[in-house]
């Protein structure tokens, strides 16, 4: 049993896209271009889905905030597909809030009932994530113009950028989330029992 954050060497990262567009007219370069950004988003995934399942969750608040985080990443890749582009960009920032807050929860017992992902940051004193991300995410008015469709309308390469830099910043929050115990990448050889056939 393997808990793999890494692509093992027995998986194909392009059996992993749902309706794949026609691998076999794409040129190496574009292929390869493909296959990179799967495993980036892969990676991301399997890692911050390990992570939060481990870390510590004293209480239902701290439950759901963990829940939810998944749940926004998959609104968000689900809305890009849908061409739902505003609403795409506020479920991935959602993740990054709820990471933030859920940090905060765990090292204060709370936190701040606000969308500025900067302002959030900064109550977690000394823990430093993703700084270099929160640049590209939207501010909190943006984003909730984004939702609803006000402002500049929301173009797909940029939605689809919001995602893709939502995912190492929310990888990072739950990386430094206390946990007792870690399982990424960790593997386990379990026998059979010499009476089952």
């Amino acid at each position: 049993m393997i808990f793999a954050v890494d692509v093992q060497k027995e998986e194909d990262p392009l059996t992993w896209i749902e309706s794949p567009p026609n691998l076999g007219v794409m040129d190496a370069s574009e292929r390869q271009q493909l296959q990179n950004q799967v495993v980036e988003i892969g990676t991301c995934l399997r890692s911050i889905y390990y992570d939060l399942m481990t870390s510590e969750r004293a209480d239902t608040t701290a439950e759901r905030l963990a829940s939810d985080i998944l749940a926004h990443l998959r609104a968000s890749a689900t809305c890009i597909l849908k061409r739902s582009l505003g609403l795409a960009c506020w479920e991935a920032h959602q993740a990054a809030e709820k990471s933030l807050k859920l940090l905060s929860h765990q090292k204060t017992g709370s936190y701040d009932h606000t969308h500025e992902l900067k302002e959030l940051l900064q109550k977690l004193g000394d823990i430093r994530v993703g700084e270099d991300f929160i640049k590209e995410l939207p501010t909190k008015e943006r984003v909730i113009r984004m939702r609803a469709n006000e402002g500049p309308a929301v173009a797909l390469p940029e939605a689809y950028k919001i995602y893709r830099v939502a995912l190492p910043f929310v990888r990072q929050c739950a990386e430094a989330m206390p946990r007792k115990l870690g399982i990424r990448n960790a593997r386990f050889l379990l026998a059979k029992a010499p009476y089952v056939e």
